[in-house]
């Protein structure tokens, strides 16, 4: 739980740049879980893990109570959100899976909304091998082609992808 004076809170204007707003008294609470389990079988090594938000966040302000959206979750701030890892390692090689569900968010106070950000979930793989002091991945995310917005009018990139090489000295 937490109660937050003075919270700027960056918002879309009519225009659509963004504008900041002093939310005067903002009240936090919800709950948060992690679960995490790993097992070890000879050269195999896997790993399941993930986690859980629920966050009601709201205006309690008395300017908020005097416009009828006292209790409102504030915008942007979706009411549930999660990851899910799987990983797996044989040798030199390694795959993971990330899943991540990310719940509706509003993006105005209105009872009838226009345009609120609707709830996806985003697929992404990758592969990699260990080769000397090199860590080769290949990555593809949003495997799904998933069409979402994490900003209103700003769509996100659709499947895309990585290859990514480390050195360790």
């Amino acid at each position: 739980l937490s109660r937050v004076h003075n919270w700027i809170q960056w918002k879309p204007s009519f225009y659509r740049y963004w504008v900041p707003e002093n939310v005067a008294l903002v009240f936090a609470r919800g709950i948060e879980t992690h679960l995490d389990a790993s097992f070890i079988k000879g050269d195999w090594k896997v790993g399941l893990s993930g986690n859980y938000v629920y966050t009601v966040t709201t205006d309690e302000s008395e300017e908020a109570h005097q416009l009828g959206i006292s209790g409102k979750q504030l915008i942007y701030i979706p009411r549930h959100h999660g990851n899910l890892f799987l990983n797996a390692q044989w040798k030199t090689w390694n795959a993971n899976y990330t899943l991540e569900v990310t719940g509706r968010r509003s993006t105005s106070y209105a009872d009838v909304e226009s345009f609120p950000l609707l709830p996806y979930a985003l697929h992404h793989i990758a592969l990699g091998k260990q080769i000397y002091k090199f860590h080769i991945e290949l990555r593809c995310n949003n495997l799904l082609n998933t069409d979402y917005q994490n900003v209103i009018w700003r769509a996100m990139p659709g499947r895309s992808y990585e290859v990514m090489v480390n050195f360790k000295l």
